[in-house]
């Protein structure tokens, strides 16, 4: 949301309504309209941005040339990280600013909205816009999910149309399921909506329930439109080009006029990289109702389109390359032609591909109509291994978490068993109880205490769990009450300092020597045992952190 507005605001030089036309105007439809691209074009909600500290990243952002004061901060359960502008570039051709900062380092590693403010009374907040990692893994998983339709797959025309919310519950459902297992990110290709001219008509709303649904994961999603989202039905009331302006509308690409030669700003085409592997995002579409016709034809993908797509995909060098888009309606893509790793689509509703031939050429079933499906890819040191789809409620509910007890922060111990009937395993399963807020910390059985987000009256304890195939897993964790630290630190006459003391889950220990000489550091437990040696070996002189 912001309180800037923009006078006559065009794409390509047509005129975008920001209130689109339908029988009931948003004047007077009590439903508020959902969060809407203003003046942050980038990181978004649908296309975030996944970065480290010492990272630098980029805000795209449109406002007036004389726009002055720009500050960013990222924002997550009321606490703050500042981020420091060092360079804020206006371009005049594309009539947008770019904002160049560091992520500093984080007591937090989390998905964080993104709030903007400028002269001229502008402020923008970006919903789950900037997730902050410690690093980037060289094995994890992702997860592709494709056509959700939502509210509803009922059409406009269709009794119960306005009130079912069947799409809604489906996609919930595989959202729960996301959270739990986390994957580092998602990947949606396409018919996110049933019907992409019902925002304002009848105050419908499609387009802001599809949001609020966005907002529930806890993972950056990655987003494209499909032929529901963009290609208008002529038995829908709407006017031409109603859907695909409800797309820009909430989700981006709102240019200015632009000249021909940034044709490629006509589709909703993106990249990012995560480590050694590059990623793009496709638009794909039917244009049912011939909106911009001398530009868009019949249905994708236009020239400039493939023009940039094979600019991109030359860009990213060596790297592996992996395709998402909604679907090739023309069969215009050839995947070992343009040296592409793997492509991940949908639109059928079904399985399709190989997952052992390469490169792959996947169709993931559907989310809605109960399917619930979605298909892991993991990547192991740079290798991508998809596995074949699953779906959340294929043999009753595949994965479950019950919290045994309590889960509020009003109790010193919680505990917590997940069911999972998956056929296959969630090596980074997170947890997160809600626990009294501790000067001493937590003791955890089952898992491990990776971070503490302190709130005012209780804290969140992040852990993680590893979830074996088709196993039953409890975890818990309890508050301390009394100190857990070092008594005593044995050195022959070095300066050794620990910090913090007590700690919890993590403790540093700092020394300086003198002389070339073995160091030994060596952790015991209250009993004498001896649980782990740290260091064991001939050193030189200097300064030492462990």
């Amino acid at each position: 949301n912001a309180n800037i507005l923009f006078n006559h605001p065009t794409i390509n030089g047509t005129e975008i309504n920001l209130l689109s036309a339908g029988s009931v105007l948003c004047q007077i439809c009590s439903t508020p309209i959902g969060d809407t691209v203003t003046v942050v074009q980038r990181p978004l909600l649908n296309i975030p941005s996944i970065v480290t500290p010492g990272e630098q990243l980029n805000i795209t952002c449109f406002a007036e040339p004389t726009t002055t004061d720009w500050n960013a901060e990222l924002i997550y359960e009321g606490k703050t990280v500042p981020l420091s502008i060092t360079q804020s570039n206006y371009n005049s051709d594309l009539q947008h600013w770019t904002l160049t900062t560091t992520i500093p380092n984080v007591d937090l590693y989390e998905l964080y909205d993104l709030r903007v403010t400028a002269s001229g009374g502008i402020l923008d907040d970006v919903i789950n816009a900037v997730r902050v990692i410690d690093s980037y893994k060289d094995s994890y998983y992702f997860v592709h999910l494709t056509d959700t339709h939502l509210p509803t797959h009922l059409f406009y025309e269709d009794t119960g149309s306005s009130t079912d919310e069947s799409e809604l519950n489906d996609l919930y459902e595989v959202i729960k399921d996301i959270n739990l297992i986390r994957p580092e990110f998602v990947l949606l290709t396409g018919d996110l909506i049933n019907e992409g001219e019902l925002e304002d008509f009848e105050c419908r709303r499609n387009h802001t329930r599809a949001i609020e649904m966005l907002k529930k994961f806890e993972v950056p999603v990655y987003l494209v439109p499909g032929n529901h989202d963009l290609g208008g039905w002529t038995a829908t009331p709407p006017p031409q080009g109603t859907s695909r302006k409800e797309w820009w509308r909430f989700f981006g690409w709102r240019q200015p006029q632009i000249p021909p030669t940034r044709a490629e700003y006509y589709t909703h085409d993106y990249s990012f990289d995560y480590g050694n592997i590059h990623f793009t995002g496709l638009e794909a579409y039917d244009n049912y109702d011939s909106y911009m016709y001398d530009v868009y034809g019949a249905e994708s993908f236009i020239p400039s389109q493939i023009t940039w797509l094979q600019n991109d995909l030359a860009a990213a060098g060596s790297k592996k390359k992996v395709l998402f888009y909604h679907y090739d309606f023309k069969s215009e893509l050839d995947l070992n032609a343009l040296g592409v790793d793997m492509a991940l689509w949908g639109h059928i509703h079904s399985d399709d591909g190989n997952i052992n031939l390469v490169p792959y050429n996947l169709a993931t079933a559907a989310v809605c109509d109960g399917k619930r499906a979605f298909r892991v890819i993991r990547v192991n040191n740079g290798t991508l291994q998809p596995q074949s789809t699953t779906r959340t409620h294929s043999n009753g509910d595949m994965l479950t978490i019950n919290f045994n007890t309590a889960n509020n922060g009003s109790l010193d111990f919680v505990s917590a068993t997940i069911n999972n009937k998956y056929s296959q395993s969630f090596g980074n399963g997170l947890v997160k109880f809600i626990m009294p807020i501790s000067q001493y910390g937590y003791s955890v059985t089952n898992g491990t205490l990776e971070q503490v987000l302190v709130l005012e009256t209780t804290a969140t304890c992040y852990v993680r769990v590893s979830i074996p195939t088709g196993s039953v897993v409890t975890t818990s964790i309890t508050k301390l009450n009394y100190p857990t630290g070092i008594d005593a630190i044995e050195g022959n006459n070095q300066k050794v300092n620990v910090y913090p003391n007590p700690f919890s889950n993590e403790i540093k220990i700092d020394f300086n020597i003198s002389k070339e000489e073995n160091i030994n550091i060596s952790i015991y437990n209250i009993n004498g045992q001896l649980i782990k040696t740290v260091l064991n070996k001939k050193i030189l002189p200097g300064k030492y952190t462990v």
